[in-house]
């Protein structure tokens, strides 16, 4: 991808080819793409990507001969469009390829591209792009030794810095200094002399001096100004005015971002609302109202992204994934001790299946195959939490997995009808009692579930959200198939595994009965008044994640 937005590869590559391989690689989260598949991308016929991504094999001879193509290719388009900057820097590529190509052709030790990279990165950091303009007339840019000791009425120097001018001890000689002082060469002392003659020679008759240095801590050239400016305030000869040039920096006062409900706005929430609002959608709101408004309002999704090394959210995945495979075959059954034994000598095939439909092809090596491991390490803690359970004699029975869940709410207190909707992970009968479980790779602890009143889910920060989520589910259940007896919703994080399965509970009950759900509906409905209320901006709360 960094290749393709390369400006070099803009004038070799059609915008359709770069469209048409960005796209592929985005859409299949192609961290390794080969040659035939670039080859069946492009139908190249003549395009230039041959010259772009054709294999070298470690062969120098192909690495020339392509990187060389290359040039000419983006040169001839470059003399089309009379850039003559970019001119200068292709030709000036061009000349080191020739010296490459001659130097390979004289030594047999260049064999390999890291030793011939080696070789192209000495002789580009040598290669210098000449500025040519007319001598008589205009601004003359120049560099200390092109000035010939003439006489300039006017005299602009830039980067007066040590270590830039004068050089100092920067060599590319491989004879150490004191053999060359032991032998009367010329040593960078030389070279200083002759750059410090010139600068002052510039100055001999001119009328107006402007030297120019960096003081920024990064970037070209040192922090701290050049000895030559220091002699000259010294010397005091000459009458120097310092000016420091800064950017100015305003300051913009942070103001907390705010959205009208307009007319326009209010009819997206009242299409949404009815769509159907999830438990995650809602958990959105509670932390951040903006949020909620540009991702469920706007429908405003974050680019597509190539993931290198699996994502927290694909991870999610991937555990929700393996875990609804391997429970499938027991739906509607009694889990037994033997059952999940057998979760654990099988699942890992099914998380490198998992992985490869993620578009991660290598686990075996660096950050991925560290997650990979972490994967199996959370999904082995699950299947040995559970396992413990049945030892104790507990009798599970799988009611439903991955539970697709859409109910109407209506109220007098809504101006229009609401959908609410939601996928449930697991719902199973724990001992006679129905148990809503939702699974959580982050972090949950089991206060994040337990409220003392109802006003507490709507706390600032959404710290209840997961209880809220929860709810929304279990209200969900009752909407769409009504229970009767009191049940039990709660959380599964399986990174924090030793906390069990973790209920919500009011007042320290833990069972959801009629009136628990009928009062978390009050909440619910309060909540949904103040996303529709027109008089309400969505504001935003500073709080994301």
């Amino acid at each position: 991808l960094a290749l393709l937005k390369h400006p070099i590869a803009s004038l070799v590559l059609s915008p359709e080819t770069i469209q048409s391989i960005t796209k592929h690689i985005t859409i299949t989260n192609g961290i390794y793409v080969s040659y035939s598949t670039l080859k069946k991308l492009l139908n190249l016929n003549g395009e230039g990507s041959i010259v772009v991504f054709a294999p070298w094999s470690n062969s120098i001879g192909e690495a020339l001969k392509y990187t060389s193509q290359l040039i000419n290719s983006a040169l001839d388009k470059t003399t089309v469009q009379h850039d003559a900057l970019l001119i200068e820097y292709l030709l000036g590529f061009k000349k080191a390829f020739i010296q490459l190509e001659t130097l390979c052709k004289t030594y047999s030790f260049i064999d390999d591209i890291k030793v011939l990279e080696r070789f192209y990165s000495d002789i580009v950091s040598k290669e210098v792009v000449d500025l040519r303009g007319n001598p008589h007339e205009g601004l003359q840019i120049m560099g200390m030794l092109e000035s010939r000791l003439l006489d300039f009425e006017t005299v602009i120097i830039t980067s007066v810095n040590e270590g830039v001018l004068p050089s100092g001890k920067t060599t590319s000689s491989y004879l150490p200094y004191d053999l060359k002082l032991h032998y009367g060469l010329p040593t960078y002392a030389d070279k200083d002399a002759v750059y410090t003659y010139h600068f002052y020679r510039l100055l001999h008759r001119a009328r107006k001096v402007e030297i120019l240095y960096t003081t920024a801590s990064a970037g070209l050239g040192s922090a701290e100004k050049s000895r030559l400016i220091h002699q000259l305030e010294v010397d005091g000869v000459h009458p120097i005015t310092h000016q420091i040039a800064a950017s100015p920096i305003k300051k913009i006062a942070a103001e907390a971002q705010s959205i009208e409900k307009t007319t326009a706005v209010q009819v997206k929430i009242k299409s949404f609302l009815h769509s159907g609002i999830s438990p995650s959608a809602i958990g959105t709101y509670l932390r951040n109202p903006l949020d909620f408004y540009y991702q469920y309002i706007l429908r405003v999704s974050p680019p597509d992204s190539i993931e290198e090394t699996i994502a927290s959210n694909t991870m999610g995945t991937i555990i929700h994934n393996v875990l609804e495979r391997l429970y499938m075959p027991f739906l509607k059954k009694q889990l037994h001790i033997k059952d999940v034994k057998a979760f654990r000598n099988s699942f890992q095939d099914l998380v490198d299946d998992e992985f490869k439909k993620a578009g991660t092809q290598n686990i075996l090596t660096g950050r991925n195959r560290i997650t990979y491991e972490v994967i199996c390490r959370y999904i082995d803690n699950f299947l040995k939490m559970e396992l413990s359970i049945l030892e104790k004699d507990a009798v599970i029975q799988i009611h439903s997995l991955e539970k697709k869940l859409k109910a109407p709410l209506v109220h007098s207190s809504l101006p229009y009808q609401v959908t609410i909707k939601g996928t449930v992970d697991r719902i199973d009968i724990y001992n006679n009692k129905m148990r809503i479980i939702d699974y959580k790779t982050g972090t949950v602890d089991p206060g994040d579930l337990k409220i003392k009143t109802w006003e507490d889910l709507l706390a600032p920060e959404a710290k209840y959200e997961k209880a809220f989520q929860i709810l929304v589910y279990t209200l969900l259940l009752h909407k769409t198939a009504p229970f009767t007896e009191a049940i039990s919703a709660g959380i599964i994080s399986t990174k924090k595994i030793q906390n069990g399965y973790m209920p919500f509970a009011l007042a320290k009950n833990p069972n959801i009965d009629q009136e628990v759900l009928n009062n978390f509906e009050t909440i619910l409905i309060q909540l949904l008044q103040e996303i529709i209320d027109p008089d309400i901006p969505f504001l935003d709360s500073g709080f994301s994640y």
